[in-house]
């Protein structure tokens, strides 16, 4: 019996994530990508709109990630409704939308998953076997600290102030 060692998986997601901090997250993931992780690049934009802004952003397949994932031709694939707006974007049952993100990472065993968008969160349960990370101030200090880059300084503002009477 032969057995198939799986290299670790890490999915992050493009809009609100990897194009905050386009350069810093290219030595990221090229830097994971080089010591065998495997990246998926898993965005709510369409399969058409995902293969030309990687490259146009110089994320390139190989380098940077091993594959992104279009949640819209994973909606289609399942037989979710999909209607498309005049401006090339589209809607979809919101719960079906939130939860994908959850299903592909499990059906491609995804250890961690990174993204700015909270709603994803409820649907990274046990089951689900991922870790969901958002992506902040404090992971984008993570970041650098895995690049040994200096880090930004963080601005903290009081959510109340006592003002004496």
């Amino acid at each position: 019996m032969s057995y198939k060692i799986l290299n670790q998986r890490f999915g992050i997601d493009y809009f609100g994530t990897l194009d905050k901090e386009p350069f810093l997250m290219q030595k990221f993931l090229a830097k994971l990508m080089a010591s065998e992780i495997e990246v998926f690049i898993i965005s709510g934009a369409s399969a058409a709109q995902l293969s030309a802004t990687l490259p146009a952003k110089s994320f390139l397949k190989g380098t940077h990630y091993f594959e992104a994932i279009s949640i819209e031709t994973f909606l289609k694939k399942k037989g979710h409704r999909i209607t498309y707006k005049m401006d090339g974007t589209y809607l979809t049952q919101d719960d079906a939308f939130y939860k994908s993100k959850s299903i592909i990472c499990n059906e491609n065993r995804i250890s961690l998953m990174v993204d700015n968008e909270h709603r994803f969160r409820k649907y990274f349960t046990k089951e689900c076997g991922t870790r969901f990370v958002y992506s902040n101030y404090a992971f984008s200090s993570f970041v650098r600290d895995y690049l040994e880059e200096p880090k930004e300084e963080e601005v903290i503002y009081p959510t109340s102030v006592i003002l004496p009477c």
